[in-house]
């Protein structure tokens, strides 16, 4: 974590499909050095969980607890919520996603809108995020039984004539 500490950005391949449809396996993502005082709900940070593993996932709450400042973490994927994480936990802040060879950030503008509004919806995302996938997995489901029957049909008539 020494890069960070220097100023730079630490750039690395996301892991793990927790951080989808935001994040997705195998993207780029570009994490900064930040102080828990400049983190708020909506941000995606990068930290060492209490199992020791590095976890990046989005701020839904930060509040007081015992005198320190911690921060209640979820995978936009996930349906429960992550263990709360203590400053010195914490190795930084995504500030970008780089996608299709241009560099996106997610710390201002637009995005950053976005993810505060993820945050806010994080309660419901297990049905905002499951709807759409059944959705998408039901209509698959039934182009496939359609072409099957489809080349059970083709092969029958083949077979007769």
């Amino acid at each position: 974590m020494e890069i960070l500490v220097k100023g730079s950005y630490l750039r690395f391949r996301a892991c793990g499909g927790s951080m989808h449809p935001f994040i997705k396996n195998g993207q780029i993502i570009q994490v900064k050095l930040t102080k828990i005082s400049e983190i708020d709900s909506g941000d995606i940070i990068f930290y060492r969980s209490l199992d020791n593993r590095m976890i990046i996932h989005r701020v839904i709450k930060k509040q007081s607890r015992n005198g320190k400042i911690v921060l209640l973490t979820k995978g936009d994927s996930a349906s429960q919520f992550d263990e709360y994480v203590y400053s010195e936990k914490i190795f930084g802040k995504v500030v970008a996603i780089e996608k299709n060879n241009k560099t996106i950030r997610v710390d201002r503008g637009l995005l950053r809108i976005i993810n505060i509004f993820w945050a806010k919806l994080s309660p419901f995302s297990k049905w905002i995020y499951f709807l759409p996938r059944k959705i998408k997995r039901g209509i698959y489901k039934m182009k496939n039984r359609y072409a099957s029957r489809r080349s059970v049909s083709a092969l029958s008539y083949k077979t007769k004539h």
